[in-house]
């Protein structure tokens, strides 16, 4: 198939739209879920090989359950990357809005907290002064977790939304030709059928899909450097085991092979973005696609304090540079092998706040494979490796470039006795010498696709 843009979006001046009218209006309980509970099976035949099988519960694996739980860093993402879009776009949709019709009827795939569905709700009213009464946008997830607008004063957005919940791995309990649009953001780790989204679109509708490959991100070094300083720890580290006492903070090796085991546990390929595009074509037609966008991982803050002279000649990688996202990547022509390095340190925090979603899912792991270290291990390895990636988010000097506010750099103790541990070991192997490999941090990519058109019946 010729590779195809995906066409710019239109912007629409709204004075009185405010699209954060509901900031406040979201609940602070969230239920976690559980083993027990009934919980979507998350591995499936799609995620190992990119193709949906004939029947769904003939891959379905028992006692395999999501292993992500929703929480407030995930809703606050959900806020950030939806703003993000909205304030670039002018609206809700990644699409240009000459595809939309005219009050559309919009459902929302694992729309977690509800922070879209909201979004396009007030701004499909906002734009379509003979918007009908009834509900046009239906948010759809497993769990309950969704404001109830009614209650919060909203009644205007209320009357334009719903929300269903159930799983959406069992099929969706929608008529055939239901909705103008499907919306769904970062289902990676539960994809449903997409023969099930095609059953429920309109004629002419279209599915508005962005993903993301699991990432656990960290850093890797050479092999000559790979974490050669043999050095006795100063510090005892009480209720650590002996075994991580002279643990080089640098190396998350046994996390990363923890999360990798996660993935493989619930036949999660890491590398979906790129097997996607076979599947979306035998479903749907007009398939387009953005490139495969990768945020690199940013530098340690001990290296962004290298003078230049200690640094010489030598890359650190475009992830220095701190380039950010550039949301017109979105709508270059398709080309399946393009992909588009960047920096920022949103799409580095929306991955640590995914990573630690999944904290238990990991632990289950970590302990069948080390069997010898505990939970407190665990925790132990996992602050670690939170304060080296929020270290390289590095929003400190965000704040006080950009707001001329001071940080307290005392607040956390155990971030500074971090970063004093951390730079012994730097120092031991030759700071100079301790660039890493540049490593993504998130990659994302975005598909557009329209309901394919039935046959014509042939005339006699």
């Amino acid at each position: 198939m010729p590779s195809k843009p995906l066409a710019s979006s239109s912007i629409h001046s709204r004075d009185s739209y405010n699209p954060f009218s509901t900031s406040g209006g979201t609940t602070s309980s969230t239920r976690l879920l559980t083993e027990e509970s009934s919980e979507p099976a998350s591995a499936s035949y799609l995620n190992q090989t990119g193709k949906h099988p004939t029947s769904r519960k003939q891959y379905r694996i028992p006692k395999v359950y999501y292993p992500l739980q929703i929480n407030r860093r995930i809703r606050d993402t959900e806020i950030w990357e939806n703003a993000l879009i909205q304030l670039t776009t002018g609206h809700p949709m990644i699409s240009a809005l000459e595809r939309v019709p005219s009050r559309p009827l919009i459902l929302e795939l694992a729309c977690g907290y509800g922070v879209w569905s909201i979004l396009a709700a007030q701004y499909f009213e906002a734009v379509y002064s003979n918007f009908l009464q009834e509900s046009q946008v239906t948010g759809f997830d497993l769990q309950n977790i969704q404001p109830s607008l009614k209650d919060l004063g909203y009644d205007d957005v209320a009357k334009r939304l719903t929300w269903v919940h159930g799983d959406m791995l069992e099929g969706l309990p929608f008529p055939d030709e239901s909705f103008d649009i499907v919306k769904s953001q970062y289902i990676e780790l539960c994809i449903p059928e997409f023969k099930e989204i095609d059953r429920v679109l309109k004629p002419g509708g279209f599915l508005e899909l962005t993903l993301q490959t699991p990432i656990f991100p960290c850093p890797r070094f050479p092999p000559r450097l790979k974490f050669s300083s043999k050095r006795s720890c100063e510090t005892f580290k009480p209720g650590i085991s002996s075994q991580l006492q002279d643990h080089d903070p640098r190396d998350h090796s046994l996390l990363k092979e923890a999360f990798d085991a996660m993935l493989d546990a619930r036949h999660l390929n890491p590398q979906l973005l790129k097997l996607l595009p076979d599947t979306f074509n035998s479903v749907f037609e007009d398939v387009l696609m953005s490139p495969i966008c990768h945020a690199m991982l940013p530098p340690s803050s001990l290296v962004r304090e290298l003078p230049d002279n200690v640094v010489g000649d030598m890359t650190v990688s475009t992830c220095m540079e701190d380039k950010p996202f550039d949301i017109s990547v979105l709508f270059l022509p398709t080309n399946e092998e393009l992909e588009i390095e960047y920096g920022g340190r949103l799409p580095l925090n929306a991955t640590i706040n995914l990573v630690l979603a999944c904290k238990d899912a990991i632990w289950e792991q970590f302990e069948a494979i080390n069997q010898s270290l505990k939970r407190n291990d665990f925790e132990y390895l996992m602050d670690n490796w939170e304060y080296d990636m929020r270290d390289r988010m590095n929003m400190s000097d965000a704040i006080k470039e950009h707001l001329q506010w001071k940080c307290n750099t005392d607040a956390e103790p155990e971030r500074k006795s971090w970063r004093t541990e951390l730079l012994k070991y730097h120092e031991a192997d030759g700071i100079w010498d301790a660039l890493p490999i540049p490593q993504p941090c998130r990659s994302m990519r975005i598909f557009i696709a329209s309901k394919r058109s039935k046959p014509s019946e042939s005339v006699s």
